[in-house]
């Protein structure tokens, strides 16, 4: 959730591992540097004891396009098996469509959300297809939590992990309500978002090391 700009500069390359050569490397790129971090963060400490699965998480505070770039370098240079950039609408406009079709043609999955990322959360609790701005999600978020809102908040994920089935259910009605009114641009789909996508593969990931440390347990 950053501001409209630019840290080309500055630069952002993979971290260097001592761990062993896991099967399967998961990175994650997102544009704000605490609210989704902080979010993603307990699935990477729920895998961090599973020896087959790595997670990693960055906050960058880039614009939509430099983080497009930076996951297609990362792609490149750190041989992950599959990359996510995270990142909103905001008002960055034909930037946000162009960045979403760019990681396409280069193999790099998008979690986008329009207006912003908040509408994840508001999901959890309702099924909503108004267009708001991000004060106003803020708002629905302070009327829904039994404290006022905070974006840097360490522990969303623990306070709406019983309802993140809802949230999957939510999001995908939402997508299926924009494919019905032939929203064909990701700008155009207003609110909306790809994090429920995200979601799913983290929760396989939970789910497949589970599964797999059962079977080790039974044979041993």
């Amino acid at each position: 959730m950053s501001k409209n700009k630019s840290k080309r500069n500055r630069g952002i390359v993979p971290r260097q591992h001592s761990f062993r050569t896991p099967k399967y490397y998961l990175v994650i790129v997102c544009e704000g540097e605490k609210t989704e971090p902080n979010y993603f963060q307990p699935y990477r400490e729920h895998l961090k004891a599973t020896a087959n699965i790595k997670i990693e998480i960055q906050g960058t505070g880039y614009n939509t396009l430099s983080l497009v770039e930076l996951a297609i370098r990362i792609k490149k240079e750190a041989a992950c098996d599959s990359i996510w950039c995270v990142f909103d609408k905001d008002s960055f406009g034909s930037d946000f469509d162009n960045a979403i079709d760019k990681a396409k043609k280069r193999g790099i999955e998008i979690a986008y959300s329009n207006e912003s990322f908040e509408i994840w959360y508001i999901l959890h609790y309702q099924y909503h297809v108004s267009q708001n701005t991000r004060d106003q999600y803020l708002g629905i978020l302070d009327r829904r939590l039994s404290e006022k809102y905070d974006k840097t908040n360490e522990t969303m994920y623990q306070i709406l992990q019983d309802k993140q089935s809802i949230a999957i259910q939510n999001a995908k009605k939402l997508e299926k309500f924009h494919d019905d009114a032939q929203h064909f641009s990701p700008s155009e789909r207003n609110p909306s978002t790809h994090v429920y996508r995200l979601i799913e593969v983290l929760n396989t990931l939970i789910y497949n090391a589970k599964s797999e440390n059962t079977d080790t347990k039974s044979t041993l």
